[in-house]
Formats: C-alpha cells, structure tokens, sequence
C-alpha cells in the first residue's frame, strides 16, 4: 500500500451493495505528505481500465492575524498574516468603503515551515 500503509480503514464498506460496498476508500487522519496523483484500476476477466486523479488534503491555517501599523510619515501598514495552511492560501486585503485601484498593491509572500509541510503566509499593501 505504500504511503497509505496503516492509514487505511480495512473495515470501511461504502454500500451494503457487494458490487459497489468497495468503491472507495476511508482514509484515517489524512495530512499533507499524501496529496498527491491517485490511480484506480479496475480489472475484470475481459478488460482493465484506470483514471488517475490529483487528491490534495487541505489543512486549514492555525492562526490568521489581521495587523495594522501606524509609520512616523502618516502612513498605515496592513498585514494579513496566516500560519500553518497548505496548500498556499490566497490572501487578499480589501475594504468595501474605498476604490484602491491603481493606488495601491497586495504583496504575498509564503514560506514552508520546516516541521511540518505547510505555508506560512504574509500579505501587506503598499
């Protein structure tokens, strides 16, 4: 089973139909080191047919912070923080009350924690 070794509920019955009860699989505690292609091959005496999928395990930041600075030349920082998310969120500050555009930018920037394989995101407007 490779990656899926010890992760796969054996006991799992999608249906108590016993031509479809086999059709899926249940995963416990899925992380981000799974994602990743899926091929499923299907064989019969006659033929084999196979599809192949891309799964990606979301995992949800651990901490988001909304940060605002006043600098000395009457300017203010905003900074949208997020930690611990994969895949790369996307991090977008706005406000409803005021047309930006052109006057201003979002940066983004993301980097990989080395404990675990997710991002820690930033994003400023300048």
């Amino acid at each position: 089973m490779g990656i899926l070794r010890g992760r796969v509920d054996l006991t799992y019955r999608a249906s108590n139909d016993p031509l479809k009860m086999h059709r899926a699989l249940r995963i416990v505690k899925p992380n981000t080191d799974i994602s990743g292609d899926y091929t499923c091959v299907v064989s019969t005496f006659m033929e084999e047919d196979s599809r192949t999928k891309q799964m990606i395990v979301f995992v949800p930041e651990t901490n988001f912070r909304l940060i605002q600075n006043k600098t000395d030349d009457d300017t203010v920082n905003v900074i949208c923080a997020a930690d611990g998310a994969f895949p790369e969120p996307n991090l977008t500050l706005t406000t409803p009350e005021r047309d930006y555009a052109g006057h201003s930018r979002d940066i983004t920037s993301c980097l990989y924690n080395q404990t675990d394989p997710t991002l820690s995101c930033i994003s400023w407007k300048l």
